[in-house]
Formats: structure tokens, sequence, C-alpha cells
């Protein structure tokens, strides 16, 4: 008798699932479809993406083509070692200040 209440309210609950996402048809819109009203958010950040991404593409060929790519590149390795340097430097310091205390 229990199993039976048990299926009996079950299928009481699908069928209002089904009843409420038929009277709802934006529940059961597959990602993408046209019927989504953020498909055109999504377009529209997409769109901003490929202009930014072709942008970048066109400023790195500008830099390669003036002959400054091979600075930009050094410069950029030059940060990098110097932020390395400034942390071992601050971690020799703090090293040292250990040495001191001890």
């Amino acid at each position: 008798m229990r199993a039976n209440q048990t299926e009996t309210d079950l299928n009481k609950r699908l069928i209002n699932e089904i009843e409420y996402m038929k009277g709802n048809p934006d529940i059961i819109t597959r990602p993408g479809s046209k019927n989504m009203s953020s498909n055109q958010d999504t377009e529209q950040i997409r769109k901003e993406r490929n202009e930014l991404q072709e942008e970048n593409r066109r400023l790195v060929q500008m830099l390669k083509d003036s002959k400054k790519w091979d600075t930009y590149l050094l410069q950029r390795d030059n940060e990098r070692l110097v932020k390395a340097v400034n942390i071992l430097n601050y971690n020799i310091s703090l090293e040292n200040m250990n040495q001191d205390k001890l």
C-alpha cells in the first residue's frame, strides 16, 4: 500500500512539473536558440571579443612591422627579471633580519 501511494505521489508531481513547463516555454529553451533573451547579449559579447582579438592582432603586427617587437619582448623580459630580483632582495633582507634576531 505504501509503495502504491509513493508511486501515485510521484506521478502527480511529474504531471504538475510537465504542466508547469508547458506553461513556461522559456524554461525548456536550449542555450543558443533564437528564443532566448540572453542570445543577443551573447552575440554582442562575442562580437566585442572578436573585435578585440582583431585589434590585438593588428597591434602586434604593427609592432613587428615597425621593428619594435624585439624591443617590446626585451622590455617585458627585463621587467620580469627586475621583479624577480626585487623579490629575491626582499627575501634576502628578511633572512638577514631573522639572522640578526638569533
